[in-house]
């Protein structure tokens, strides 16, 4: 295997925080409209803007993906995440994933996708069509007391689907 450090073709890590919202009905989700992961449910978030703090960038990226106002609770864990598109280009992403408590629950309308509620039923029957490594650390960072705060990921995009490679 490549030493993605030493890849040319690799990029400096971008900072993204990811939101596990919580509130009366559940867990919130947005199912993404653009590529790469287009018609997959997954944690809101984004790119962390120049100059925010955490708490500050995963509060403004919920706000805009779903109008909620929320409370950050905790860091959960750090991922770094290699994806590989088709393209054969190598993104490379540091995810930081953050507990936040909904202050509201009325959701509005997402540039990004469409956002709603999960309770466990739903997520359970939903579990197919999340993204791969968001599945993962939901299992693993999310939804039970993590075993440890740092994984390293990574996802390749082949034929139009997506698959975690290594997670560990």
């Amino acid at each position: 295997m490549i030493d993605a450090v030493h890849s040319p073709r690799v990029e400096p890590a971008l900072p993204v925080v990811l939101a596990a919202v919580f509130g009366k009905p559940g867990l919130l989700l947005l199912r993404r409209d653009k590529h790469p992961f287009a018609g997959m449910w997954g944690m809101p978030g984004g790119k962390m803007h120049r100059g925010e703090h955490l708490d500050q960038a995963v509060q403004r990226e919920v706000l805009e993906e779903s109008g909620l106002r929320t409370r950050f609770v905790e860091l959960r864990g750090v991922v770094t995440e290699i994806f590989q598109p088709v393209d054969g280009t190598q993104l490379h992403y540091l995810l930081l994933i953050c507990r936040l408590e909904a202050g509201t629950l009325k959701l509005k309308a997402s540039a990004e996708g469409e956002v709603r509620w999960f309770d466990a039923d739903e997520l359970s029957r939903a579990w197919d069509s999340i993204v791969p490594s968001d599945r993962l650390m939901l299992e693993r960072l999310v939804l039970r007391r993590p075993e440890k705060l740092y994984y390293r990921c990574r996802v390749a995009e082949r034929a139009g689907r997506h698959k975690v490679m290594m997670f560990e």
